[in-house]
């Protein structure tokens, strides 16, 4: 208690080992205690140390590098399955559309990282309408760009591959049917239709030409 200096040896070191004890505590006052009671004080001593502990233990919720937001609960992080970096699944979602929308193929956020996403990891947070327009962007990867066929009928516009089309049994061989509405159209210029007039005079009847001239 600084009152007198200890004359054993022992002694003065176990004070140096309290002192040096006491430092790492944030406060701390040394009491005396008997010595039948030590396994009490031990106790003590025992039950604060755990205590500091819980107190220091860190935050399990999580931060996005995206939009910066912080204490994010665990449940509402997505974690890219290849490389493992996580965001929120909101900035995830975002991100998705936005790629979906501009024709390409949605990756991992991280900068320079090369990681794709798939879809069967994303499908939980995307809309109906998401799914379906990667399911579109899958469908065109799986297409060279030179096979590559859309319907010319507004209200299907569905995606073929030119090799895979067959021939018509008319009398015509640049005629292809949609393999989805049914719709005739013409292989050389994807456009709807037309028996009686070549590619260019079609063409040259305005956007919205008559498909049977």
């Amino acid at each position: 208690m600084g009152r007198c200096v200890p004359e054993e040896n022992k002694t003065a070191l176990l004070m140096i080992d309290v002192q040096r004890i006491r430092e790492g505590f944030k406060s701390s006052f040394p009491i005396f205690v008997e010595g039948k009671r030590i396994s009490y004080a031990y106790k003590l001593a025992r039950e604060t140390i755990v205590s500091e502990i819980r107190i220091d233990m860190p935050d399990h919720n999580k931060t996005c590098s995206i939009c910066s937001g912080d204490n994010i609960e665990p449940e509402q992080i997505f974690s890219v399955a290849l490389c493992g970096h996580e965001f929120c699944m909101e900035c995830v979602k975002q991100h998705i559309e936005v790629k979906l929308l501009s024709g390409g193929v949605p990756r991992c956020l991280h900068y320079q990282c090369e990681s794709n996403l798939t879809l069967g990891s994303c499908g939980n947070i995307l809309t109906s309408k998401l799914k379906a327009m990667w399911e579109l962007r899958i469908e065109e990867e799986s297409i060279p760009v030179a096979e590559r066929v859309y319907c010319p009928n507004p209200l299907c516009s569905s995606l073929m591959s030119v090799t895979k089309l067959s021939n018509s049994t008319r009398e015509d061989v640049t005629m292809r049917t949609c393999v989805k509405c049914g719709e005739p159209f013409c292989i050389n210029c994807k456009l709807p239709w037309h028996s009686n007039l070549s590619c260019n005079d079609y063409k040259s009847l305005g956007p919205n030409p008559t498909a049977d001239i």
